[in-house]
């Protein structure tokens, strides 16, 4: 008796597994740039370590600066995005605020975000689309986050009038970019102390920042 045919799905993924191709290509395409910087590191290689065709890549990103765009926007939207049981999504503005800026410090001592600001301050003069990554703000979906919160809490009368987006980039970068310029730098950081380090920080922040 002849067995019946395998049938053979075609057609477009689904979006879930749209999703964890995505992730795939993201996820490799991050170490890769840790491990080899940006220069070294090419869509065809990022192909071959994620075991996807080169068109998979180009169909989600037109070039190289748009993939090192879209790794680096995903990883701050990983701080933004509450997790689950960790209260970031509860609270005032300001409770919501800190919450961020905890998860910040936590991954401004990561061992590959450290390795991805080194890269990108050593190629950024050869490669200024890396650096214009890092000179607007206003579009980094972590800032714009932390602006509207600083909003919020200015319409409660919490903080004082001062411009939300340099608020936004204040808080950050009292609470975690001091942390990733001292890890960048060489300095080790105990991951224990980076609780104790917002707590004191955010108290500074505050004291500058409320209504007079």
């Amino acid at each position: 008796m002849k067995a019946s045919p395998t049938k053979v799905r075609v057609g477009r993924p689904s979006s879930d597994q749209s999703a964890q191709l995505t992730d795939k290509v993201l996820d490799t395409a991050m170490r890769l740039f840790a491990e080899r910087g940006y220069e070294a590191t090419s869509i065809a290689a990022i192909a071959t370590e994620a075991r996807v065709g080169k068109h998979t890549i180009y169909r989600r990103y037109p070039d190289k600066a748009a993939l090192f765009r879209a790794c680096m926007e995903r990883t701050m939207l990983y701080i933004v995005e509450a997790r689950a049981g960790d209260g970031g999504d509860s609270g005032g503005p300001l409770d919501r605020l800190k919450a961020i800026a905890l998860r910040a410090a936590h991954a401004a001592v990561d061992d590959q975000m450290i390795a991805l600001y080194r890269m990108s301050i050593a190629e950024a003069l050869r490669f200024p689309e890396i650096a214009a990554i890092f000179r607007e703000p206003a579009n980094d979906p972590l800032i714009a986050r932390c602006a509207d919160l600083v909003r919020e809490a200015q319409e409660k009368g919490e903080l004082g009038p001062e411009d939300p987006l340099v608020l936004a980039e204040l808080v950050l970068e009292v609470t975690a970019g001091m942390l990733l310029q001292w890890c960048v730098a060489g300095r080790e950081v105990d991951r224990a102390e980076v609780g104790p380090w917002v707590e004191r920080s955010w108290r500074l922040f505050i004291d500058g920042a409320a209504p007079r």
